[in-house]
C-alpha cells in the first residue's frame, strides 16, 4: 500500500514537472478567448 501510494506521488511529480511550464502559456491561452468572446 504504501509501495503504491510513493509510486503515485512519484507519477504526479514528473506531470507537474511537465506541466509547470506550460502553465503561464495556458492562463494565457484563457485571457486571450475570454477577450474575444
Amino acid at each position: 500500500m504504501y509501495l503504491l501510494t510513493y509510486t503515485k506521488r512519484k507519477r504526479a511529480n514528473k506531470f507537474a514537472r511537465l506541466l509547470f511550464p506550460v502553465i503561464p502559456h495556458l492562463i494565457d491561452f484563457l485571457i486571450a478567448v475570454q477577450s474575444l468572446d
